[in-house]
Order: C-alpha cells, then sequence, then structure tokens
C-alpha cells in the first residue's frame, strides 16, 4: 500500500465515494417506498460493493487499465 493512503483517513476524502453516498442516501427506497436510514447506508454500500466490484470478472483487468492510464496518459 501507498504511503501516501491511509484508508481509516482518506475513504471518506473520496470525491466518488462520497458521491456514491449521498446518492444512496438521497434515492434510495424499499420496495413500499420508505427511504432508507442513515444507519443502513454502511450495509448497503458494503453490500453494493460486494456484489458488484469483487464478484466483476475482470476487476483486476479494469485495474491494470486504470493505474496505466493514470501513470501513463500523455
Amino acid at each position: 500500500m501507498s504511503k501516501d493512503f491511509s484508508p481509516t483517513t482518506t475513504v471518506y476524502n473520496l470525491k466518488e465515494v462520497s458521491r456514491l453516498i449521498t446518492y444512496i442516501g438521497q434515492h434510495t427506497v424499499d420496495s413500499e417506498q420508505v427511504p432508507i436510514c442513515s444507519d443502513e447506508i454502511p450495509t448497503i454500500v458494503n453490500q453494493l460493493i460486494q456484489q458488484l466490484i469483487w464478484k466483476y470478472p475482470y476487476l483486476d483487468q479494469v485495474l491494470q487499465e486504470l493505474l496505466d492510464e493514470l501513470r501513463f496518459r500523455v
């Protein structure tokens, strides 16, 4: 892990993570149209990551492409 990255202090400073958390808090409702409670958001975020990220079959390929873009874009 990079010495510049500290998960405990940096995760909430990631713009897209904050955007996702905000989106979930503002737009997520159950089948009866009851909005999500703030204490449910972390669980939903974790479940979303499990379903969409960890199960994605090309995760390593996407990570490599993103890192290459970051390092080698002209």
